[in-house]
């Protein structure tokens, strides 16, 4: 097949039909681009992930202390528990999130504060990341208001 001159007449700098497309260098280009693209907002898409996770936690951390706090006043003492299963037999939900506790991010403990505080007197609810989460680690929340976290960027950044 020969090449066709679409535009007959028009001069030498006329395009045929043959010389239409889209070169390997153009293409290149618009790779490159992509990829530029791809490694400056993957990253900002990660951690705007991870700080929604950390909501879902911070917020399960909320809910199952309302529930220990409404535990408290009903039995004069705190409930511990170390997994989903045995929160759900306690009234509590274990996990953050509402998808249930295989696509949890985190799952919820309850334990006592310290050797000296125990779960007649204080409780300490720990939301552990199934995500890695290395600014924020662990988030943890006592009865007595207290709130940490065990990651590097601190309580502060983690519970704002």
């Amino acid at each position: 097949m020969s090449a066709i001159n679409i535009n007959k007449g028009m001069g030498a700098n006329v395009k045929t039909l043959s010389q239409r497309g889209v070169t390997l260098i153009e293409l290149m280009i618009v790779v490159a681009i992509v990829a530029i693209l791809a490694a400056v907002v993957y990253p900002s898409y990660q951690e705007s992930v991870r700080k929604t996770k950390r909501a879902e936690a911070k917020a399960a951390l909320m809910r199952d202390m309302q529930q220990q706090e409404r535990d408290y006043s009903r039995k004069n003492s705190y409930t511990t528990f170390s997994s989903a299963t045995q929160a759900a037999t306690a009234n509590y939900k274990g996990y953050s999130g509402d998808s249930g506790p295989d696509a949890a991010a985190y799952t919820i403990t309850a334990g006592d504060c310290s050797t000296t505080k125990t779960a007649a007197t204080c409780i300490l609810l720990t939301a552990t990341p199934k995500i890695t989460d290395t600014k924020c680690g662990n988030l943890t929340l006592t009865s007595e208001g207290t709130k940490g976290a065990t990651g590097t960027s601190g309580t502060d950044f983690c519970w704002k």
